[in-house]
């Protein structure tokens, strides 16, 4: 899952973290979906964040990564990856910072790895399984391992499987499958991810 970090020029510290979904997000001053006010060499809309979502081969590979690409908008002041202006289209990896303007606005991407095992899900079930697990990046497999870092399973389905077992004993939480519809839906991705589907957590 990709990771935007607003990060503090002057202490280093992050601000803010958004938590991305496929889709296509506008950055700017006013009225898009990532506003920075204070920053007023920052363009009203200044450059567009497209959000791939994995393929069905990548679903399965936790090694894969979808594609995120920053596209500058003509902005006045210009957009600049790892201090270098972006003119056009360009993708960006884990570690990227991204300036805007003057630069005092700075964007740390990361890339956040999510392996879900998937324990006892119903078929019918499965495909909307897949397609919200696609859209926000998070990896889904069917056997165990000790990359994994959740197990997955329907509500009011919760049996002690092996997978279950596997993941209680190398601490991977355990989640019900509302738990990756919530973090598709929450109303904006700077809200942190949700907790309240971990099995054993309030």
């Amino acid at each position: 899952m990709w990771v935007l970090d607003v990060v503090n020029a002057t202490t280093n510290s992050v601000d803010t973290s958004f938590y991305l979904v496929a889709g296509e997000w506008s950055i700017g001053r006013k009225k898009c979906h990532f506003n920075f006010h204070s920053d007023s060499s920052i363009s009203r809309t200044h450059a567009l964040l497209r959000v791939g979502a994995l393929s069905a081969e990548q679903l399965q590979d936790p090694t894969t990564r979808p594609a995120l690409v920053l596209a500058d908008q003509q902005s006045r002041f210009g957009s600049f990856v790892n201090q270098e202006q972006c003119f056009a289209e360009r993708e960006l990896k884990s570690g990227d910072l991204i300036t805007f303007g003057a630069k005092r606005t700075v964007l740390r991407v990361r890339y956040q790895v999510f392996v879900l095992v998937a324990s006892r899900i119903l078929r019918a079930n499965r495909a909307r399984v897949n397609d919200t697990c696609r859209r926000i990046g998070m990896h889904l497999i069917s056997t165990v391992s000790m990359d994994a870092t959740h197990c997955i399973m329907d509500p009011g389905r919760i049996v002690a499987t092996v997978k279950v077992l596997w993941a209680l004993v190398y601490n991977q939480p355990v989640v019900t499958t509302p738990w990756i519809y919530a973090v598709l839906e929450r109303k904006s991705m700077a809200e942190p991810l949700p907790r309240h589907y971990f099995i054993g957590t309030q």
